[in-house]
């Protein structure tokens, strides 16, 4: 009788002590997993804060040099002033023109609507949400010194000036760079050498080219003063609003910052 008891509490314990284990061990999984996904979800905050910071400054360092140049007091019937003006000029007119050489003009009417879409609902499809049709774009921040160095006028065409300034295109076009983040919000540069569909990031980030590979999950749009592209006056100012759209480890809803950055039109007249 005292044996039976004596194999009966043992196999009672046993089980007792593996579900405790049990128990434990997958809570501390969960939580160590947990712990990993929100250390992920931070790094990629910081670095998708960076990503917007660096556009913003690239935006106003355009509007800045355009402005310490003085060179927005030509006459715009003058095609030989036109010919020669700096390339701080025409990278700010690219942003701000609604039309530049019967190119897509890079104004919008309205902001992104971020509250009330998912991230691929502004790359996939061809509706009013979708980031062409919004106008967006983003800067090649590592081109803008070698752009201004160029002393060719001819130089500075509508296909040159939009490797600078880059926009989003159709998603049926194959030269549209515009896409969801595969990680967090970037500007992917260079021909890196692929490892499947993606590029290896060894690659990635040894690779110092100028040249945009693809612009994932981020995205300008600029609109100016009484939301109209269509006034005939010239806006006293523009609002770059700088969008990003991901979805973090473990996130089924996306994360989305931004910022609006307000920069007065030197052209303008009252």
């Amino acid at each position: 009788m005292s044996v039976k008891t004596f194999f009966g509490d043992t196999i009672i314990e046993v089980l007792l002590a593996t579900t405790i284990f049990s128990f434990v061990a997958i809570s501390s999984m969960v939580i160590i997993n947990n712990n990993t996904n929100n250390l992920e979800a931070n790094l990629e905050l910081t670095m998708a804060r960076t990503e917007v910071d660096a556009q913003a400054e690239a935006i106003r360092f355009i509007h800045d040099a355009y402005v310490a140049e003085n060179d927005f007091s030509f006459s715009e019937s003058n095609s030989s002033v036109l010919a020669t003006r700096s390339a701080y000029h025409r990278l700010w007119e690219r942003m701000t023109n609604s039309n530049v050489s019967a190119a897509q003009g890079l104004l919008s009417e309205t902001s992104t609507p971020t509250a009330l879409m998912s991230c691929k609902n502004y790359y996939e499809g061809n509706d009013s949400i979708y980031a062409a049709n919004r106008h967006a774009f983003a800067v090649n921040t590592r081109s803008l010194a070698t752009v201004v160095n160029k002393t060719d006028p001819n130089w500075y065409t509508v296909s040159n000036l939009n490797k600078v300034i880059v926009p989003a295109l159709s998603p049926t076009d194959p030269n549209n760079k515009f896409g969801q983040a595969t990680t967090y919000p970037r500007v992917v540069y260079g021909n890196a050498k692929e490892e499947g569909s993606q590029p290896s990031s060894e690659s990635l980030i040894s690779d110092n080219s100028t040249e945009v590979k693809s612009v994932e999950g981020i995205w300008v749009i600029v609109i100016p003063q009484q939301d109209t592209v269509a006034s005939t006056s010239r806006p006293q100012f523009y609002d770059f609003h700088i969008y990003t759209c991901w979805y973090g480890p473990g996130r089924q809803t996306p994360t989305t910052i931004g910022t609006i950055l307000r920069l007065y039109n030197p052209r303008y007249k009252s």
